[in-house]
């Protein structure tokens, strides 16, 4: 049995055999024990009962054990503050123009114009200029016997005629353009070269050139025109 030792003093045992640690109190010699004090790791005694003294000899350091495992990942931080606005780039060039629009809503009429001038002629057989119908008869003469007459559109006269019938209506009017020369053209209202002229709504009634004659709603059914100068040129006017 080993003799009293330290309290204060840690005793421990190596054992060959079985590898476990015992106090001094719970010696029990063993020819492979080694007691050890573990303060300075002096050997206090073996197992056979002698002490040698001395220290003992520490091992080789064993092989590293293997690295554990990874830890978990930890959690996301907070996102950063947003970083300050950069500048402004130069301007990209201008696109290229864009198709024509939707035509936009017609505008209002505008003033209506002062009222021209008419000026509408058939041939030169219709004219109304004075605000009503006026026809034109050309007048020659075939020598003292007649007079001729023809229209500047043939309408009325496809061919000359002598002294024609006339069909006047009124409120029309009538220019008889006499080129007969020395045969003065009279409308009247009987007949013969010393007949009663009738000159309501006639102009240069018994003259040369152009006479013209307005007729009235108030003309009489029958009116005759006569050469001043020569009794057999004469013919008569119906008025309807």
């Amino acid at each position: 049995m080993a003799g009293p030792r330290d309290p204060n003093k840690l005793i421990k045992k190596l054992s060959v055999g079985n590898n476990y640690g015992k106090s001094a109190s719970e010696y029990v010699g063993g020819k492979d024990d080694i007691w050890f004090d573990d303060s300075n790791l002096t050997v206090i005694r073996r197992g056979d009962g002698t002490t040698p003294g001395g220290h003992i000899i520490g091992g080789n350091s064993g092989t590293p054990g293997p690295a554990g495992p990874a830890g978990v990942m930890g959690p996301t931080g907070a996102a950063g503050a947003d970083g300050a606005d950069g500048a402004i780039g130069p301007a990209g060039p201008q696109g290229a123009e864009g198709p024509q629009g939707p035509a936009g809503p017609q505008g209002p009429a505008g003033a209506d114009g002062a009222d021209g001038a008419v000026v509408s002629q058939l041939e030169d057989d219709l004219d109304i200029n004075g605000k009503t119908l006026k026809y034109q008869f050309n007048i020659t003469n075939d020598s003292t016997d007649h007079y001729v007459f023809t229209d500047p559109g043939s309408i009325w006269f496809p061919t000359s005629e002598n002294d024609p019938t006339l069909y006047l209506r009124r409120g029309e009017q009538y220019l008889f353009n006499n080129t007969s020369g020395s045969h003065p053209f009279r409308i009247q209202s009987t007949t013969g070269t010393s007949g009663t002229p009738y000159n309501t709504g006639v102009t240069n009634n018994g003259g040369t050139g152009q006479v013209i004659f307005k007729v009235p709603m108030s003309a009489p059914a029958t009116l005759y025109y006569q050469c001043t100068s020569h009794t057999n040129m004469n013919g008569t006017i119906n008025v309807v």
